[in-house]
């Protein structure tokens, strides 16, 4: 009974929700180290570009200029998922894209 149980469930797609969860965790993975501290420190800690220009200790503008280049190459690795970026926002489009 069990085993048929797990068989039948393997056979069920997933969610849409849980495939962009699973790619977008991914697509983070596959970003350096340093990318993903600057995107962690504006997503889950909410800090704003002069805190995180004091965390880094840089300038202001530098730290803009590194958060945008990693939300590009965030956008980029979403893409490449072949997922639809307009679920994250027709920035994260703009992004990938080049235009921003």
């Amino acid at each position: 009974m069990a085993a048929r149980l797990r068989e039948e469930l393997s056979t069920w797609s997933r969610p849409a929700a849980d495939r962009y969860d699973e790619a977008a965790r991914e697509a983070f993975g596959r970003l350096t180290p340093d990318d993903r501290e600057l995107l962690a420190l504006v997503g889950w800690e909410g800090l704003d570009s002069a805190e995180i220009a004091k965390v880094l200790g840089c300038s202001r503008g530098a730290a803009r200029l590194r958060l945008h280049r990693a939300r590009k190459r965030l956008a980029r690795e979403l893409a490449a998922a072949d997922l639809d970026l307009t679920t994250y926002g027709l920035r994260a489009v703009a992004l990938a894209e080049g235009k921003s």
